[in-house]
């Protein structure tokens, strides 16, 4: 499982041990709701879509486990079956088009719980995004406030001691083609 597979969960355990507990609770997007707008239907809307993909990701994943211990069990046989993993590897790459499908539907859905107004200031979000790059890489080099020490951060020590600089890869990939958004 991936860190961002490991902080999904984490943080739908969290929401769903707050709404165990005393109610009315505190909406867990003040700041985005604050600066969209959000009526408390919106944001309710926009919370049962995403759990609903989230719900549909992890049955997905459940699948890909299953798949990827039937490639494992596969390989280790004396003989391989290529066609039988030709067959896992496409049902694979097929979860890799559904979540990728269900991700856009999901986006798309999203924005027409949004007024025109809020998909303003949305496009206004949509380009400070832009910035996080430079906004990463200036508190990486102390020049911004937030994320560094004095020495120097773990991405810059890792640029500098690697034994090829220059060439640092911020998502190292061990293994090519689709991977399941987990």
């Amino acid at each position: 499982m991936t860190a961002h597979g490991i902080a999904r969960n984490i943080f739908m355990a969290l929401m769903t041990m707050g709404s165990c507990f005393a109610q009315p609770t505190e909406s867990p997007f003040t700041v985005i709701k604050e600066f969209l707008g959000l009526t408390t239907d919106q944001e309710q809307k926009l919370l049962k879509m995403q759990f609903d993909h989230i719900d549909f990701l992890n049955g997905k994943g459940q699948r890909v486990i299953q798949v990827n211990q039937e490639i494992n069990d596969e390989t280790v046989k004396p003989t391989i079956d290529s066609n039988a993993l030709g067959v896992r590897y496409l049902e694979l790459e097929v979860i890799c088009r559904e979540a990728r499908t269900a991700a856009a539907t999901l986006a798309k859905n999203s924005l027409t719980e949004l007024t025109d107004s809020q998909k303003t200031k949305l496009k206004q979000l949509e380009a400070a995004m832009s910035l996080y790059a430079a906004i990463s890489e200036g508190q990486s080099l102390s020049l911004l406030p937030g994320g560094s020490f004095y020495g120097g951060a773990a991405l810059i020590r890792n640029v500098l001691t690697s034994p090829n600089p220059g060439v640092y890869s911020y998502y190292a990939n061990p293994s090519p083609g689709c991977r399941y958004p987990y």
